[in-house]
């Protein structure tokens, strides 16, 4: 910034006012709940009644008086002023230097600036420095008057405008929020939590085709509950539906991988989608969704198969490709699920005998969080959670290499994805990963990166929304 000598008191002209043409003005509007404050910088005490005349007719209740730069800039924020006058011949600061400063420590508020020179230039390099206008003396009290009367309402307009678009903007947020909650409802079963018919055929689409460009396996269970209409008559349908949520949530926890989604059919059908899945492995998941149920031992006196409620399970697995839809696998399973009904209830069929004899080990799962993400983040997590393990590979070679600032950022951005997703144990690990490679520890680094990997491989997550509490049957009964 171009260097104005300060003002000495000698340089700047006589006290001198002129009151010629002062005529009263009307005193502006202000936007908030207290009284209009002015802070006027300026050592020449004659004429301060003068301009607290001024400023009082144009509605300044409340003015305060200080006669330095350093008491200006000390004061000011406390004081919360609504307009600045500030004379540019101070006796122990640059004025422009203290208008640059004041207009850091106020932003939007207006400052008039007071001099004794008619320079050109010394006005310019005052408009840079953050005045809004400007008064050469000897001043007429009309002028003055009206020029801060302007930066006053200026003021007021830009308070105005400033909260009309917070207000835009907070209800830009709501909007938003609105719409993605709506677009998270609409996906969710109302009565088991979780996915609904409409989003398990938008994720058998996606799924479908990506398993077509990446010529992987996908597998699809179709779940129906058996005897279900005759639970309904002897249990009532409040039973009934206490029934579903109490399956519905063992069924979803029992899908063990964060791409398996569990999703209402309609009325006491479920489908489990299963990209990435073989046929071996889908009948592995099929056996496990029918144990799952008969565990629950949900009484069911009207079954024709158990005492329990049970379920048979139709399993198809295909090779998806882009000339054929998705429904066909659809069509597969539910000729399988008809071949289960028939058979006797209570089992699972599959379109096409596995290769190898299906074992299905009671051991719990390896003990890692349970993630509960609503089924609408089933369109998200799995490529989150696959392209972090991509990424984690990368890490592993590069903290071997020593490159420990690559792996810091990393464990930063971990930690903060970590928790938007919902991994609140992999936002820590991150966290960790980030302090151990800011500080230069390789040995930590390379510990931490282990087990994130056993976590990225374990992980469990459920989709589904917690819903009301499931009616017990027993209740009903």
């Amino acid at each position: 910034m171009t260097t104005v000598p300060k003002l000495a008191p000698s340089d700047r002209a006589q006290p001198h006012v002129e009151r010629a043409g002062h005529t009263g003005v009307g005193s502006p509007q202000t936007t908030e709940n207290r009284p209009i404050r002015a802070l006027v910088i300026e050592d020449d005490t004659s004429l301060s009644g003068l301009v607290h005349e001024v400023l009082t007719s144009i509605g300044c209740s409340d003015v305060k008086f200080l006669a330095t730069g350093g008491e200006a800039l000390r004061d000011a924020t406390a004081f919360a002023p609504d307009i600045v006058l500030l004379d540019l011949g101070l006796p122990d600061m640059d004025g422009l230097e203290v208008c640059r400063l004041l207009t850091l420590q106020l932003p939007n508020v207006p400052i008039v600036i007071i001099t004794g020179r008619n320079d050109e230039s010394v006005v310019q390099i005052a408009f840079e420095a953050g005045a809004q206008d400007y008064v050469a003396k000897p001043f007429r009290l009309g002028e003055l008057g009206a020029r801060a009367r302007a930066a006053l309402k200026l003021r007021a307009e830009r308070l105005q405008r400033g909260k009309r678009e917070e207000q835009l903007a907070a209800k830009a947020r709501h909007l938003e929020e609105s719409k993605s909650q709506l677009e998270r409802a609409v996906c969710i079963d109302a009565l088991t939590g979780v996915a609904n018919r409409g989003h398990f055929d938008e994720l058998l689409a996606t799924e479908w085709n990506r398993a077509a460009r990446q010529g992987s396996p996908l597998s699809l269970a179709i779940i129906d509950v058996d005897d279900f209409h005759a639970f309904n008559e002897h249990y009532s349908h409040i039973g009934g539906d206490g029934a579903l949520q109490q399956l519905s949530a063992a069924m979803a926890h029992s899908l063990r991988r964060p791409s398996d989604v569990l999703s209402r059919y309609g009325g006491e059908e479920f489908v489990a989608l299963l990209p990435d899945t073989d046929a071996a492995g889908a009948c592995v998941v099929a056996e496990r969704l029918r144990a799952c149920v008969e565990d629950l031992t949900i009484p069911h006196e009207r079954s024709r198969c158990a005492r329990v409620v049970t379920i048979s399970v139709g399993v198809a697995t295909m090779a998806p490709s882009m000339d054929r839809p998705g429904t066909t696998l659809v069509s597969a399973a539910d000729a399988a699920l008809f071949r289960a009904k028939a058979t006797g209830r209570n089992r699972w069929c599959a379109d096409a005998e596995p290769s190898t004899k299906v074992v299905v080990s009671r051991r719990p799962w390896p003990i890692c969080p349970v993630v509960r993400a609503d089924p609408y983040m089933a369109q998200h997590i799995p490529r989150y959670l696959e392209n972090r393990r991509g990424e984690l590979a990368r890490m592993r070679d590069t903290a071997r290499e020593g490159d420990l600032e690559l792996v810091r950022s990393f464990g930063h951005k971990l930690k903060g994805s970590g928790g938007t997703f919902g991994f609140d144990a992999m936002s820590q690990l991150g966290d960790r990963l980030e302090h151990a490679a800011s500080h230069n520890e390789r040995t930590e680094t390379l510990r931490i990166i282990e087990e994130l990997a056993w976590y990225l491989e374990h992980v469990h997550v459920v989709y589904r929304r917690a819903a009301q509490l499931p009616v017990h049957v027993g209740d009903q009964v």
